[in-house]
């Protein structure tokens, strides 16, 4: 039979060709943790939080991290500095169906490519978690000036699922997209 001998590629092949220590960006978009830094506030972000551990557990380092209100123009300026200076960039938030959720129509706004196998794994593995209420969320990934920008919802169970699934797809997204492969 055709394609017995082969074998699913696996994270530490991908890894081999990829940057040593992958560098990334996370991005948290919420306009009621912005206010809340706006106010002098120090908000908890613990999805942010969830996704640095989990993805710098592996070989990853988050050089940069932010918080950003649900604007369309913010997200695009901030998106546009950081895929010059990382490998990667993960945005948590702003990906419901709220009218203040924005983050998809900004990077749809400068994506060169969508993933949406990525939002359709997350689906299908949030599903387990949340039932039928995983259709709602939008998550997805893009690929911007040849950097993937993964896009997650804002709570801590999809930060941490996102981070189980980015942990093994990223090292294969980054050289493809850049087509080092």
């Amino acid at each position: 039979m055709v394609g017995d001998n082969l074998t699913e590629p696996t994270y530490h092949d991908h890894k081999k060709h990829s940057p040593e220590t992958l560098h990334l960006a996370i991005i948290t978009v919420s306009n009621s943790k912005f206010d809340q830094a706006a106010r002098n506030r120090h908000p908890d972000d613990p999805s942010g939080d969830i996704l640095q551990q989990k993805l710098e557990e592996t070989d990853y380092k988050v050089v940069y991290r932010t918080l950003l209100p649900d604007q369309s123009d913010v997200i695009v300026g901030m998106v546009k500095w950081f895929v010059d200076r990382v490998h990667a960039i993960v945005i948590v938030g702003g990906t419901g169906i709220t009218p203040t959720d924005t983050t998809i129509e900004a990077l749809k706004r400068i994506a060169d490519k969508q993933v949406p196998g990525f939002g359709e794994l997350f689906r299908r593995r949030s599903e387990k978690e949340i039932g039928v209420h995983a259709a709602l969320t939008r998550a997805t990934m893009y690929i911007v000036d040849k950097t993937p920008v993964a896009c997650l919802p804002g709570s801590p169970h999809a930060a941490e699922l996102g981070a189980e699934i980015l942990v093994e797809l990223l090292p294969h997204a980054v050289v493809h997209s850049r087509g080092d492969a």
